[in-house]
């Protein structure tokens, strides 16, 4: 594995507070991505910072700074990148004025619609995942309770149906994912994934554990590009396992473990468009590993071809653009943005 302190084009942003949760905003074709997201947590003043990252420059947007009154766990940017969903004490949809870089004088635009609603019981569930399907024209929401939400954002006033996907003493679906337009993975703090073929059937196709005689919280889970491959990681868990999903018969078979010297996984992301899976680590490593099929097939181990060392512990990641994209990782007090 080659490791490197600090490899040209990182770049690095102290913000004063540790990050939540973060994502890209999903670039325009053949362009780079250079607008993120990023969730504070404090005990008061929380808010989402919006950044600008160019020519290995991470700046503040001017006013784009979208307050909260409680953290936002997750966010995410629709696949137009013209909104962008939080989730934590309600799920609310934001359209950041684009003249506010340019006026910052002129205040965010607020909300376009808050859809988690005190007087409703399930609304108001609080919520530890999201995912945009990839038409953008529907949410997934994973909510503390089991369930999960798919809202559909076509229609006015927006509607939400209700899957009831995970059980037990904790039942917090830490993660949900889309395969496809049609097909939604859960993980849920019960050990459980489940795959749901939302074209008719109310339930799960497919439900899985990771290998190991104790069962952990799910945690982590990523579908890589080619949409048949599902890397995944348990709470507190030194490994990433990878699975092989396949459509039609919904059978899985586990493929590979990859394995952190030390530390724990507190991240997992595939690049777009490629096969490079990366991972960060509470060890303060981020490891992106070359995941090609033919090395499956033939049995060889996996070993990571990077690994970047924050200096501290790292939280989640995201991967951007396309093929060799650039990774952005949590850490203590702000991000750092590196190219693969």
């Amino acid at each position: 594995m080659t490791k490197a302190a600090q490899p040209p084009g990182v770049a690095s942003l102290t913000l004063g507070w540790d990050v939540l949760a973060l994502c890209w905003a999903p670039p325009a074709e053949g362009e780079p991505a250079t607008q993120l997201a990023v969730s504070s947590l404090l005990r008061t003043g929380n808010a989402v910072q919006l950044l600008r990252y160019d020519a290995s420059t991470l700046t503040k947007q001017s006013g784009l700074l979208l307050p909260l009154p409680a953290p936002a766990v997750c966010l995410a940017f629709s696949p137009s990148a013209e909104l962008l969903a939080t989730a934590g004490d309600a799920l609310r949809l934001w359209r950041p004025d684009s003249d506010a870089a340019a006026h910052p004088e002129l205040p965010v635009r607020a909300t376009v619609v808050e859809l988690a609603a005190a007087e409703d019981t399930f609304l108001a569930l609080p919520q530890a995942s999201l995912a945009w399907r990839p038409g953008g024209q529907a949410l997934a929401v994973g909510n503390v309770d089991g369930t999960v939400a798919l809202w559909a954002l076509a229609g006015k006033p927006c509607r939400a149906e209700r899957l009831s996907a995970h059980s037990g003493p904790c039942s917090t679906v830490h993660r949900v994912g889309w395969r496809d337009e049609s097909t939604l993975l859960s993980a849920g703090g019960d050990g459980w994934a489940r795959l749901w073929d939302l074209r008719g059937t109310s339930s799960p196709v497919l439900e899985l554990q990771l290998p190991g005689a104790e069962v952990r919280q799910l945690r982590h889970v990523s579908w890589a590009p080619n949409g048949a491959l599902l890397a995944a990681a348990s709470q507190d868990a030194s490994a990433v396992h990878l699975l092989d999903i396949r459509g039609g018969t919904w059978e899985a078979s586990h493929v590979a473990e990859l394995t952190l010297e030390a530390g724990h996984v507190s991240g997992l992301a595939w690049a777009p468009g490629s096969d490079a899976l990366a991972a960060a680590g509470t060890d303060g490593l981020l490891r992106v590993w070359p995941v090609a099929e033919p090395t499956l097939r033939a049995g060889r181990p996996l070993l990571p071809a990077l690994g970047f060392d924050a200096g501290g512990e790292l939280g989640s990641c995201d991967w951007a653009g396309a093929g060799a994209g650039s990774i952005v990782i949590a850490r203590r007090n702000g991000i750092t943005v590196l190219p693969a």
